[in-house]
């Protein structure tokens, strides 16, 4: 059986010089298609939005800069009318209050950190 490059699962979980040790998975790879990706991107753009208005309490023009300009890349009409296309996933969202720590378990890949990091003082 083949391996992908790139995908591995944990060997081990004791730590040698500080890293788990990771050997290919044989799991069967599963791709998603073109409309997948797509609309997991969807869904993840109106998860950092909520992240940003009500985790964070970003104002919404700043909201739509940062998703626009520093996240997705695209333009703030994109945003929009991603927004206004997942509205009740959004409606979902709010309705169960979801954490920061629901939003890491559904996307571990992003910073979910609520407060911003404080600086150390010497």
């Amino acid at each position: 059986m083949e391996v992908e490059p790139g995908r591995f699962e944990v060997l081990d979980q004791r730590r040698a010089f500080g890293n788990a040790i990771y050997v290919p998975s044989l799991a069967p790879v599963t791709r998603l298609s073109h409309r997948e990706r797509h609309e997991a991107r969807r869904r993840l753009m109106v998860a950092r939005f909520y992240y940003w208005t009500e985790l964070r309490r970003r104002r919404f023009d700043d909201v739509m800069q940062i998703l626009s300009e520093s996240e997705f890349f695209v333009d703030e009409r994109t945003v929009t009318n991603v927004l206004r296309a997942l509205s009740r996933y959004l409606s979902e969202l709010c309705a169960r209050g979801e954490t920061a720590a629901d939003l890491r378990r559904a996307y571990p890949s992003w910073n979910w950190e609520v407060a911003p990091a404080k600086k150390r003082r010497f």
